[in-house]
């Protein structure tokens, strides 16, 4: 008598392709992650780049006033301020005026991609230095030289080195 043949797979075929998928695994995730981290590097020097000429614009447009300061000529440390001089209107002083003449000079105010809290990515702390890269803010002001930089641990490191 013949024995009905079994239709189905072998635990020995199952397992090959288990390895074999394995071995696909192993060699293509971490290029997915090195792609994902150079296109957010990638992002993060377009904003930078953005971001500088920017607030050369708004430099310009207010006789070499920076965002940072209030019309009184002050400084003013208040990175929401900053933040709203760059995405809403001004007058010629820097004071905020939905009829002003100057701006806005972003629709919305770029996230910085390397910092994890979202709450934080779009956030401003302005100051006098280098960033303190500590992942605080997504962005630090140095009100001497009056550039940006991302304040997170990684990204643009070859740029803005600490």
């Amino acid at each position: 008598m013949r024995q009905p043949r079994s239709e189905g797979f072998t635990l020995i075929e199952i397992m090959l392709v288990v390895i074999i998928l394995a071995i696909l695994a192993m060699v293509i995730i971490p290029r997915l992650s090195d792609a994902s981290d150079d296109s957010r590097d990638k992002s993060l020097q377009a904003d930078l780049g953005s971001l500088q000429r920017q607030i050369g614009h708004y430099r310009f447009d207010h006789g070499g006033r920076g965002p940072h300061m209030n019309p009184d000529k002050s400084i003013d440390n208040s990175g929401a301020n900053f933040i709203a001089r760059m995405t809403g209107k001004t007058d010629s002083t820097g004071a905020l005026n939905p009829t002003g003449a100057c701006g806005p000079y972003f629709r919305e105010w770029p996230a910085n991609p390397f910092i994890a809290n979202v709450a934080l990515t779009a956030q401003v702390k302005i100051g006098s230095g280098r960033a303190p890269r500590d992942g605080a803010t997504g962005w630090w002001f140095d009100v001497t030289s009056q550039t940006i930089t991302p304040s997170s641990a990684l990204g643009a490191l070859e740029q803005f080195p600490r």
